[in-house]
């Protein structure tokens, strides 16, 4: 590894000693040679081709460069950024103008329009910006041809500073903990340290189920030369095996004691195991990381048969992917529906149809009695509990998780009894406030309520990073969270913005052909949730809508379903 990464328990005790060479403050515009820093200039629009909280895609073409730029109108200001999502590219003029941003339509990550910065997530960049003027009411951008040529920019980072005594520590190497350094670098000059029990650097975990043969390289959030060129000291291979608030020390895996001045903990949850006799057979796994995928994938063949239990995103991720990949695939679940918690009964069941028209077959209410084996000590069959006999070279355990904070146990932190630990709306546990919780593990407030949720959402555990970050640098900035979720399934997207139980479902559209939206509707007629496929951008417009603290009520679908989107400007409510 690089001079800011640590592989391995061997090595680990070498992070102390690396030399850290000093850097000067690195923005986009630095990372690209002379020739690529050339500005050019085009006229992309008259002023009064686009109205007031209107975004349109515009044709930039000046020189070699022909590209497309958005160009947003908001508050009587137009301004220019790029026109994808520096997630997975989705085009943000199909996306929800907001106040002062814009969200992506397919997973809600949020940019500036000014600035083009990222402000929710997923995602890792933020996307160009470009200078803006009006002369005799057409509008130029002016922007340099690397901005043009590139759906990302990397925010700026600030050098680190040797002088500086302060050390933060980030334990937990996944979405959450990779955006909490990277937020610290760009305000922070210190000591950042970040602790990953896995031995790959942060990567994007939604691929563990949903892409399973996944180029680790391709899936990295960050290469190796990121975190060395911005100081970031990564230890590879280690966990943390407990924590002490009295000495502002964190014990390791590999013996070592780090000290620290503020620690942010998002060591995420672990997949549940089955108390079954036969657990311990070999080809059993829990898809926790993507080693485990890795080991799947060497494992199938064409005359496998695959046994997942559990109907929620990783058992059903999985299933889908592995289908056309071996003989057979059987899914079993306590529940009537897959997804019947998440999605509502009517569409668990649509999507459990689905399952099946792709040869997919279903053990529902049922679970496993026993694990058999061969010789080999491999499993063989399965046992259910209706005394069903199934073939399983593979089995996938996906039936819950269990939060990672039994290391915190005797650390003075206040743990719930599901593992999760309370914060303020800062991040901030309720006992110590330089002890700061994201990700999975935390209780913290959302804004639909105010009050504490645990939710764990890929989007929101990077959210968290971000809010932590800012905080632990002194930068007070408020949690002010929108759950949001997505999965896809045989190639249809389904999103679900919102949070809460519901006491009715409202279904616009069909089920049958996966276009529809669904409205969540709680005991006080208020709309708490909403949940897509096929109707982009509603799900965004939604967490748009709760994002401005507005609340819409049952009566506002009831005639019109979608009127409400119109409002998503309009002053707040709240």
């Amino acid at each position: 590894m690089g001079a800011g990464c640590c592989k391995n328990n061997d090595v680990a005790a070498n992070v102390k000693n690396i030399m850290v060479k000093p850097h000067s403050k690195v923005s986009p515009e630095n990372n690209h040679a002379s020739t690529d820093n050339e500005y050019v200039e085009a006229e992309v629009c008259h002023e009064n081709d686009i109205g007031e909280n209107e975004m349109k895609n515009f044709e930039f073409e000046s020189a070699d460069i022909c590209t497309k730029v958005l160009v947003i109108k908001q508050k009587g200001k137009i301004s220019a950024i790029g026109n994808k999502c520096s997630h997975y590219g989705a085009f943000l003029s199909m996306g929800v103008l907001g106040d002062g941003r814009v969200r992506c339509p397919w997973h809600g990550a949020c940019f500036n329009i000014e600035t083009g910065d990222i402000e929710d997530y997923p995602g890792q960049d933020s996307i160009p910006c470009y200078q803006v003027k009006i002369e005799s009411g057409m509008v130029k951008v002016r922007a340099k041809k690397s901005a043009l040529q590139s759906s990302k920019r990397t925010p700026e980072h600030v050098a680190r500073d040797l002088t500086s005594l302060q050390t933060f520590v980030i334990i937990g190497g996944g979405p959450s903990g990779a955006i909490c350094v990277e937020k610290l670098r760009q305000n922070f000059g210190g000591k950042i340290v970040l602790i990953c029990r896995e031995n790959y650097l942060p990567y994007d975990r939604v691929k563990v189920s949903k892409s399973m043969d996944s180029d680790i390289k391709s899936i990295l959030l960050r290469n190796e030369e990121f975190y060395d060129e911005h100081d970031i000291e990564v230890m590879l291979g280690i966990s943390a095996t407990s924590l002490s608030l009295g000495s502002k020390e964190v014990s390791l895996s590999n013996g070592e004691k780090l000290k620290y001045d503020k620690v942010y903990i998002a060591t995420g949850s672990s997949p549940a195991t089955l108390n079954v006799p036969g657990m311990n057979l070999k080809n059993i796994s829990t898809l926790r990381d993507i080693s485990e995928s890795y080991q799947i994938m060497k494992k199938i063949n064409k005359n496998s048969h695959v046994v997942v239990i559990g109907v929620s995103f990783t058992g059903m991720e999985a299933a889908s992917f592995l289908v056309k990949k071996v003989a057979k695939i059987t899914v079993i679940g306590r529940d009537s529906v897959p997804f019947r918690h998440s999605f509502g009964p009517e569409i668990g069941e649509a999507i459990m149809n689905m399952f099946v028209n792709e040869n997919i077959t279903f053990e529902m209410k049922n679970g496993i009695k026993k694990c058999i084996g061969n010789q080999k000590g491999e499993i063989e069959r399965i046992e259910l509990n209706d005394g069903k006999v199934l073939q399983a070279d593979i089995l996938i355990v996906a039936c819950g998780s269990v939060l990672n904070t039994a290391f915190l146990s005797d650390s003075g932190l206040v743990i719930n009894k599901d593992g999760s630990i309370d914060t303020n709306e800062y991040l901030e546990t309720t006992v110590n406030s330089d002890v700061y919780i994201g990700g999975d593990i935390a209780n913290s407030p959302i804004l639909m309520t105010g009050k504490r949720e645990n939710i764990g959402h890929y989007p929101l555990a990077q959210y968290h990073g971000k809010i932590a970050a800012l905080n632990m640098c002194g930068i007070k900035t408020e949690l002010k969270a929108v759950p949001f979720f997505w999965t896809m399934l045989f190639g249809k997207s389904f999103r679900y913005a919102g949070h809460g139980k519901p006491s009715e479902i409202k279904i616009i559209g069909s089920l049958e052909t996966f276009k529809f939206v669904a409205y969540y509707i709680n005991e006080e007629e208020q709309v708490i949730a909403a949940s897509s496929c096929g109707h982009d951008p509603i799900v965004a417009q939604f967490a748009e809508f709760l994002s401005q603290g507005k609340i819409l009520q049952k009566s506002d679908i009831e005639n019109d379903p979608f009127g409400w989107t119109k409002r998503i400007n309009e002053e707040r409510e709240i």
